[in-house]
């Protein structure tokens, strides 16, 4: 069983989505936030060498475990998270656009594939178990998610 860390709304909408409006607000957090997108803290899939393979088997319906349908990104931990925003002027621009971390349990470890730097997992067959304000310190993260890992597990 894995742990993902995901930003996201209420809805499920994470800041980099489809839509102009997520674009901006991701965009908006990383430059008014003072932490520019840098391909070495920000890879894209293609570029994270842990990610690239599962990607594009994905993209092409050939994962066994991954759809297109169902995988979204998240962190593997609360200090990916703290990198990829990290500053906090970052972090509070996501809180106050709506963001929150969810906490999901994917159940089938076959289900993630993680670099140290993000997660790809199948949400359909996770499990939310909770969520964290994206402007909390890493300890209370850290804390909220093994406290629902506990529960989880239990």
């Amino acid at each position: 069983m894995t742990l993902i860390l995901r930003v996201e709304d209420t809805e499920g909408r994470g800041p980099y989505s489809n839509s102009l409006t997520y674009r901006k607000s991701a965009v908006y957090a990383h430059e008014m936030g003072g932490c520019p997108i840098s391909m070495t803290q920000h890879p894209d899939p293609y570029q994270d060498d842990a990610l690239a393979d599962a990607w594009i088997n994905m993209r092409n319906s050939q994962h066994p475990h991954l759809t297109a349908l169902g995988t979204r990104f998240g962190f593997p931990t609360a200090a990916a998270y703290f990198n990829w925003f990290s500053t906090t002027k970052a972090r509070d621009i996501l809180h106050d656009s709506g963001f929150r971390i969810s906490l999901y349990f994917v159940p089938d470890d076959r289900c993630v594939v993680a670099s140290k730097v993000q997660a790809l997992f199948d949400r359909i067959k996770a499990n939310w178990v909770g969520a964290i304000a994206c402007n909390s310190t890493q300890d209370e993260i850290e804390l909220g998610a093994s406290r629902k890992y506990s529960e989880y597990a239990a």
